[in-house]
Parts: C-alpha cells; structure tokens; sequence
C-alpha cells in the first residue's frame, strides 16, 4: 500500500502527581497516518507505557446526533458487546482520542505495522478464559442514552474505566462513584463473597420517563444477587434477565453544570441554579452472594478480627452489626454519611471479650441513604457500607 508511512512515532505524555483532576494525565492525541490506526495492535504489543490502555473516540451520531463517547481498550470483546460503548479499535487518519498517563515517564509508540484496520474487532479470544464478560447498566430517555459496565474479577487488567464529561449540550450521563466521588464509566467487582455497593450518578438535562435495563447477568454466578435501588421511590429491583425498571425524572433535580474539566471534578454535582452541592445519588447497584444473605449470629471466638456485613441490608429502620475479635481489646465502632460526618457511636471505646458480638444501629432520625460504619479494634481497622431505604 503506497500510503503507508515507514515511519514510528513515540508520543510522549506528561503526568503530575497533583490531587487535581484536570493536571492527571489526560491527553488529546491524534493518529499520525494517512490510514486507520489498529488501537488493538498498540496495547497488545505494550506499546503504552504507564498510560491506560483506553482510547476515546467521540462519536457525533450517538444520543440523536448529539454525540457521546465510545472506547477502546485493546482487548478482543465477546459477541453481543454494546456496540453504542465500544469502537472496533480502528482509529482513522487524523482522528482524535484522549487517552490517559497513569504516572510519569508515560509514552505511547505508534509502528509502521500498525497501520490498517483493526484486525478482529469484537472478535472472541482463541483462549476462551481471556474472553470478557461484563454486566451492563443502561439509561435511556428517547434519543438519549448512556451506560457504565462491571466485570468480574477473573483476571489482572486494570478495568477501572474513568468517565469523561460529556461534549453536549443535551445528554444522560450515568457514572459509578468511588468514595472520592470521581466517577467511572467501568469498574470491576471485588471477589464474589463480599458484598459491594456502587452509587450511581444520574446527571441529564432531559425529564419525564426514563428506562433502566441491564444485560449480562448470564455471565456471572447464580449465586450473585445484583439489585438496583432507588433511593428517591423506595424500590428495590433485582436485576434479572430480560426485565427493565421504568421511572420518572424531574429535570430540575438532575440538570447540571458542565464543567470545562474532564473527569471526576465536584464541579460537576453542583446544581446550575444554586452551585450548591446536590444530593447523593438516586441510585445504587448491590451485589450479594446469595449464600451470605443470612442472618444466623456466629458463635464461638474468631480466628482474626472480623466485621460483617450489616443484616438487614437495605435497611428500615434498624439493622444489626455483628463484628468479631480474637482477643479482648477496647473497640469503637461509629457510622457515617457519606460527607464523612459521624451520625452515631454504637460502641465508644469499651473494653469487650474476646468472641463474636452484635450491636442494633436504629437509623430512625436519619434520611435515607448509603452509609459507611467503621470499627477501630486494637489496631484494626475496617469500614464498610449499609444502605437505608424509608
């Protein structure tokens, strides 16, 4: 092919080390041939060096032609992936695509090879346990449309996909929180006994009647329980194939200010009317396993120090804690907002035996919500997240 440029580019990116989103590592990079650049031959050959093997192309025909983003991340994908999320990894000549540093001294290397279509695009792998599989959660109002993916834990890729702001002026934009609230478009879940807690942040500038649907609950264990809830209706939806959940928005809630940032600013939770801060999100995605889902107090002394799962959980308006410790030890256990403002002391230090012990929250006083609970015991320490529904 004459217009094939002999030629390898290495593409420095810089990096800080700032708390700052906006000075992390974005970079809006173009591809330097006169053909397609095949994204899946850059990642699979290493060729990113402390960078994200994730590439954004925005596409303008998403979201009726108000456009949205979709990615690349250099592995094959399995038949059925969202093709209005994933791109087939051909980036064309002169096409922008922001991709990300992960630390300093990142580059990217573009060879002559790698010029070309993208060979398989959404083409399983030959070896059947580096396929992906991948539960997806999808909001939809007419046009508009966006979702976020978790995948399981199978394996050690990094697929902890930050979410960019949207480009346009009309939108749904949904994002999986972290406890720093930087937001993500994919996370993978933890290891199937724990239980985990996702909020999801729903922004948009469009009202009425909303869709959600999921797909891929077939790719994980019967004994996983995913469940959807909605903080504002008080629902509680367990995610199954071939179901969706409908409600309503009020656009006055969720329409919000578009920050000239790209990922995971406060910014961006901040109403266009007030600049006050919005409340937490509307949404939360549980994850059980179905055989934990037990109440049956445990007995005897524990091998290590131990806090469980709270039980019930959503809750209202009280739910039980039991935590463990192997030896006698003072212990305080206290439960907080997702501010990081304690709301309650259930144990303040007390000298306790060692053995399994349970104590009541009655979270009467409090508004729904996700909260966190904390015990500090000798050294230690462990939170995990409880959710109240009224």
């Amino acid at each position: 092919n004459s217009r094939i440029i002999d030629s390898t580019f290495t593409v420095p990116l810089s990096y800080s080390h700032s708390d700052s989103p906006d000075s992390s590592g974005w970079h809006l990079i173009s591809n330097p041939y006169p053909t397609s650049l095949d994204w899946q031959e850059v990642i699979g050959n290493n060729e990113n060096l402390n960078t994200l093997p994730i590439a954004y192309i925005w596409d303008h025909s998403l979201n009726g032609n108000n456009g949205g983003y979709k990615i690349n991340f250099g592995y094959p994908l399995p038949p059925g992936a969202p093709e209005e999320f994933f791109f087939d990894g051909n980036i064309p000549t002169m096409q922008s695509f922001w991709v990300k540093a992960t630390d300093v001294g990142a580059s990217l290397t573009f060879r002559p090879e790698y010029q070309g279509p993208a060979k398989n695009p959404y083409k399983r792998n030959n070896k059947a346990e580096e396929a992906l599989n991948w539960l997806s959660l999808k909001v939809e109002s007419g046009a508009f449309s966006d979702q976020i993916l978790f995948f399981p834990d199978e394996d050690d890729r990094n697929l902890y996909l930050p979410k960019l702001q949207t480009l346009a002026s009309k939108y749904i934009n949904i994002a999986a929180l972290d406890e720093d609230n930087n937001q993500w478009l994919a996370q993978t879940l933890s290891e199937y006994g724990d239980e985990q807690v996702f909020p999801i942040r729903l922004n948009t500038t469009e009202s009425g009647d909303f869709k959600f649907s999921w797909e891929g609950i077939e790719h994980f264990s019967d004994d996983m329980v995913f469940t959807l809830l909605d903080i504002e209706t008080g629902n509680s939806i367990e995610l199954i194939k071939n179901q969706d959940y409908y409600f309503m928005n009020d656009e006055a809630k969720t329409k919000t200010h578009q920050s000239d940032q790209l990922f995971s600013l406060e910014d961006q939770n901040r109403n266009t009317t007030s600049g006050a801060l919005k409340s937490e999100p509307r949404f939360f995605l549980q994850i059980n396993n179905r055989n934990s889902l037990s109440s049956e107090p445990n007995n005897g002394i524990p091998e290590t120090f131990t806090l469980n799962q709270n039980y019930p959980n959503p809750f209202n308006p009280s739910s039980t804690i039991q935590f463990g410790i192997p030896e006698a030890s003072n212990v305080r256990l206290e439960v907080f907002n997702l501010l990081g403002q304690k709301v309650s002391t259930l144990v303040a230090g007390d000298k306790m035996q060692a053995g399994w012990h349970s104590v009541q929250f009655d979270a009467g006083n409090l508004a729904s919500g996700v909260y966190i609970y904390r015990i500090e015991a000798g050294n230690f320490v462990q939170t995990k997240r409880m959710m109240l529904i009224k």
